[in-house]
């Protein structure tokens, strides 16, 4: 399939911002010289390709049994072209003008000014809910380059391969690439198996999600898409095995169009904590009074799209947009660390003292007893 315009102009996606900021992990880039990103969605690959005026898009393989059954969404002709544009339309959300959000988000303070100017085109996606769902699981207590693990072995393991069709005279891929697994094949997978693919403790929340979700009625998952209650949404998805608030906020906001919904973790409590309220600083640990608290700053500070103005100052804070940032707002996010781990040194010490000088009270105490 040649190369087809998905109609986006840069101001409106940036798939560097988009891909590469912690709400997804099965794109990757090619190389650090060309902006084209390859992964999976549904039974196809596809590349992405940056311009300096739009987003283009192409299928370099798609999964057999799928082309069998669909025959003319293979990677050829002008039928797959106008469904890929239709379904890359839904998975970046095109349909909502990115320009206006970062306006207002702008005109809240000059810092989110500068941000919005350093990071344009950061959108969040319309994920597939099952594969969202079971990535967010995959990623309690992890890292990035850890869940991308997980995940790969986990398609390798128990997706289906799908079979690329390189354009002509194009350097062959020596990367495989699958589908996600389904419900079904999770949910009788094995325990030890997928211990042994890297999850941990993590595979019983696999095991036990997938065969809840068996259970449940057809759709569920994606029938939460049709709530306008966030907090409705997060509890039902809080009735899942390894899913806690902030891996079902992460779903509502990525995959169940829940876009005020706003995952919190330390890095977002001390977001807010710097920019919005430093009271917050007193609180010893991020319980789900303060969860709630720091969900409210957001959304009363953004409004609609909240969850959107959250991603974007949470990905300010990573360390691969850390270049695209003035230096003045980089030298504040070192500070704050500097300070905040310093400050936790120091209640470390308090706590330890404290103990120590228990002990000490207990041993004098029988010492008496005993004398």
């Amino acid at each position: 399939m040649r190369w087809a315009s998905l109609r986006a102009p840069a101001a409106e996606l940036r798939l560097e911002h988009t891909l590469n900021n912690g709400q997804c992990f099965g794109w990757r880039r090619r190389s650090a010289e060309e902006p084209v990103w390859v992964g999976v969605l549904g039974a196809r690959v596809l590349e992405l390709r940056q311009t300096d005026t739009d987003t283009e898009f192409r299928c370099i393989g798609s999964l057999a049994q799928h082309i069998s059954q669909n025959p003319k969404r293979t990677c050829a002709g002008a039928d797959v072209e106008t469904v890929l544009r239709t379904e890359l339309s839904d998975y970046f959300q095109l349909e909502r003008p990115l320009a206006p959000l970062y306006t207002r988000w702008a005109a809240t303070d000059e810092r989110m000014s500068r941000i919005t100017t350093a990071l344009p085109g950061m959108r969040v996606l319309r994920q597939e809910p099952t594969e969202c769902l079971f990535s967010f699981i995959c990623s309690s207590n992890n890292n990035i380059g850890r869940i991308v693990g997980m995940l790969s072995a986990l398609r390798r393991r128990y997706g289906s391969k799908i079979d690329l069709q390189r354009p002509p005279g194009d350097v062959a891929d020596v990367d495989a690439f699958y589908t996600f697994p389904s419900v079904d094949v999770l949910a009788a997978a094995d325990e030890a198996e997928l211990r042994g693919l890297g999850l941990g403790y993590r595979a019983d929340y696999v095991l036990q999600t997938a065969r809840a979700l068996q259970s449940r009625s057809d759709g569920w998952l994606e029938g939460l898409r049709r709530s306008e209650d966030p907090e409705e949404v997060r509890q039902e998805l809080c009735t899942l095995r390894g899913v806690g608030p902030k891996v079902a906020d992460c779903v509502a906001l990525f995959s169940l169009d829940q876009c005020e919904a706003v995952p919190v973790d330390t890095h977002v409590w001390d977001i807010a904590c710097r920019e919005f309220d430093p009271s917050l600083r007193e609180c010893a640990s991020l319980t789900p009074a303060v969860y709630a608290r720091v969900g409210e700053l957001f959304r009363s500070r953004f409004g609609v799209c909240s969850g959107w103005a959250h991603q974007l100052l949470f990905a300010a804070e990573l360390p691969q947009f850390r270049s695209r940032l003035p230096e003045d707002i980089v030298e504040q996010m070192q500070l704050w660390r500097a300070e905040e781990k310093s400050l936790k040194q120091q209640a470390a010490a308090l706590k330890k003292a404290a103990k120590l000088a228990k002990l000490a009270e207990a041993d004098a105490e029988t010492a008496d007893t005993r004398i």
